[in-house]
């Protein structure tokens, strides 16, 4: 794909773009999310078998070749702004990123750590398999702005093991910015057991037709208990109603959490990545 395909668009009402990610959606609820909620703050290109959107910092390809393959160019209005901006990540199908890493390398980017997941989805309508194994006193409950000092520890938690790259500084206000804005949505769920909030879950992106669920985390001195299975099962039953289908990613290494998914009734749906950039 040479550059002169590409088209910046802020044309959001043409339905071309729209068109475009509802049929990859289920592998690309990220970008559909920044596409739909981040409009004013973001850049985005579109082809007829491209759509690229950088937002904060991160770039979300969203590609729809088929079997040859391409070298892809980044838009050069795109490599400009990498090249004066940085980027901090860039994330997407590992079939994609493949795709768009040589275009990194061409602006003088190159990863300083890549991290590979199984990308995984669940139909709202499959039964739900349930471990009955947990505390018989385990509430599940939507936390309010009242349980935020008491969330705190989870979520840092939760950023320190499964979210910052190995080079990154853990940041206590953002974090806690971060938390505020997902208790604000009501897209989450805490465990309360013996009075103590002990774990968390909660929706990370919201797209068309689709909850990619995130912040999944379990006090380490409550895991093995079977409450995180709880939570992910009685988050999905609590919000089934919505009409929206589940997908998650987990971390290729991560074989407990990939085998619990499992056991709830989520299937691998694809391979996913997420390069950081760190200056």
């Amino acid at each position: 794909m040479k550059n002169r395909f590409w088209k910046k668009t802020g044309l959001f009402s043409s339905g071309a773009v729209e068109a475009f990610l509802r049929k990859r959606e289920r592998y690309c609820v990220g970008a559909c999310y920044r596409y739909l909620t981040l409009r004013e703050t973001s850049r985005c290109w579109y082809a007829e078998n491209g759509f690229l959107i950088h937002v904060r910092r991160t770039l979300f390809p969203v590609f729809d070749f088929g079997k040859e393959t391409y070298r892809l160019s980044l838009p050069r209005r795109l490599e400009k702004i990498l090249v004066k901006e940085g980027l901090h990540a860039a994330q997407g199908l590992v079939r994609d990123m493949e795709l768009l890493e040589p275009a990194f390398f061409g602006c003088g980017l190159v990863p300083s750590e890549t991290i590979d997941y199984d990308l995984m989805e669940m139909d709202y309508t499959r039964e739900i398999a349930v471990n009955r194994t947990c505390p018989a006193d385990l509430r599940l409950r939507v936390p309010g702005p009242e349980d935020t000092d008491a969330l705190f520890p989870l979520q840092a938690g939760y950023d320190q093991e499964e979210v910052l790259p190995r080079a990154a500084v853990f940041n206590p206000a953002v974090c806690r910015k971060n938390l505020e804005a997902i208790v604000s949505t009501g897209l989450v769920l805490a465990a309360e057991h013996e009075g103590r909030l002990v774990g968390k879950i909660n929706v990370n992106a919201e797209s068309f037709a689709r909850f990619q669920i995130g912040g999944v985390y379990v006090e380490p001195a409550c895991r093995g208990r079977g409450i995180g299975n709880a939570l992910i099962a009685g988050f999905i039953r609590f919000f089934a109603f919505k009409g929206k289908h589940f997908t998650l990613f987990v971390k290729k290494q991560n074989a407990a959490a990939r085998r619990l998914y499992e056991r709830i009734g989520f299937s691998k749906l694809a391979d996913y990545r997420i390069d950081y950039f760190m200056s």
